[in-house]
């Protein structure tokens, strides 16, 4: 059950933590889209915005439910979390002896590192098969490709304009994405709904 707790718990920090670096992405290129108005700034922004959309899907096909929905046993997906599980918490332990400096325990240490060396072995191996036996979940899992602003325009019909958002806290960033040019706006807080 603790494990389960500090599993659950380093996943949302995790998950806070891409927004942020996510987030902190868009804003210094569209700072430098305004300081030069260069349209690399831009494109890379939506490149951000893309990967922040990719990094979620990726977390929402963790869960069982979408593993099952893509033919994946049950007992893969049981393996596939617990080793993930295990992990984190070795990692877990490894920072708190390390933490200790000094006074850490190179003994713990050398075992946790075994078993988590080990267990990252089995993670491999069990990615491996899942890329044969299940190639459209590992292409969704693993695949964290997206799609670039001079894609999207090759894509894209005559008039048409595709609209792409991302949202903070405070800020709602949309792109604006046409077969001409890329064009981005920020609205603050007071603005959104």
């Amino acid at each position: 059950m603790r494990l389960s707790a500090k599993w659950q718990g380093s996943k949302e920090s995790l998950s806070k933590e891409a927004a942020l670096i996510f987030f902190g992405g868009i804003e210094a290129a569209l700072e430098m889209r305004l300081l030069t108005g260069e349209e690399k700034y831009a494109v890379q922004a939506f490149a951000f915005a893309e990967r922040s959309k990719a990094f979620s899907l990726l977390e929402n096909l963790k869960n069982a439910q979408a593993k099952s929905f893509a033919g994946i046993s049950r007992e893969l997906v049981e393996k596939e979390d617990s080793i993930h599980q295990d992990i984190a918490f070795y990692d877990g332990l490894i920072l708190e002896e390390e933490q200790n400096g000094r006074n850490s325990d190179s003994t713990k240490l050398y075992y946790w590192h075994n078993e988590r060396l080990e267990l990252k072995q089995a993670q491999d191996s069990l990615t491996a098969v899942l890329g044969k036996k299940y190639p459209d979940y590992y292409r969704l899992k693993y695949d964290l490709k997206t799609s670039s602003p001079k894609d999207v325009q090759k894509s894209l019909p005559q008039n048409t304009t595709l609209l792409e958002y991302f949202l903070t806290d405070t800020l709602l960033y949309t792109f604006a994405i046409d077969k001409k040019q890329v064009r981005f706006f920020r609205k603050t807080d007071k603005y959104l709904l």
